[in-house]
């Protein structure tokens, strides 16, 4: 019986000591939560518009939106996408894609992380990296990240990009490329 109680204890204390994915996260969100960094509001399947005067710049859709006032920040993640409008026909003429991405709340100012994808429908442009600045004001894209930038006439790929978010007026640094 007293074996029995040992290996009992010894199997608890083995046990107590290994760690899976879950018991990470429960710490990192303990935490977090002891630092104050809790989000104040937290929305699942979000639908966000993008307005200046009365006219919508950007419908954003993300599967996850975490809203924390104190750092005028909102973090979405689960997949994100975005269309941006056309000022005169009021139509989708491009979308960016990512993983996630962090908005400035005070500037709209936009940060795309993770297999980020921009989409020109009437350049019939694609541009491909892994983190993307995205001005709300000017309406302009950038980032000193790799990128992959093809056209039905030119691939190029380099680091750093720029351009408006239809992928019209684009400059590419440090760049490599092919024209077809």
């Amino acid at each position: 019986m007293r074996l029995l109680i040992l290996n009992i204890l010894l199997l608890i204390s083995i046990s107590a000591c290994t760690t899976n994915d879950y018991d990470k996260k429960l710490v990192e969100q303990e935490s977090n939560v002891l630092q104050g960094d809790i989000a104040n509001q937290v929305s699942h399947n979000v639908k966000v518009l993008f307005t200046d005067s009365n006219v919508t710049k950007a419908i954003l859709y993300a599967g996850r939106a975490r809203i924390y006032d104190e750092k005028k920040e909102t973090i979405l993640d689960s997949g994100v996408h975005i269309d941006f409008i056309d000022r005169e026909t009021g139509k989708k003429k491009s979308y960016l894609d990512a993983d996630s991405a962090h908005i400035d709340d005070r500037t709209q100012n936009m940060i795309a992380v993770g297999n980020v994808v921009v989409r020109s429908d009437s350049k019939d442009a694609t541009l491909n990296t892994e983190k993307l600045y995205w001005n709300n004001k000017t309406r302009k894209i950038h980032t000193d990240e790799y990128v992959d930038y093809n056209t039905p006439q030119e691939h190029f790929k380099g680091y750093g990009f720029e351009a408006d978010e239809n992928l019209e007026n684009s400059t590419i640094y440090k760049v490599s490329g092919e024209q077809r």
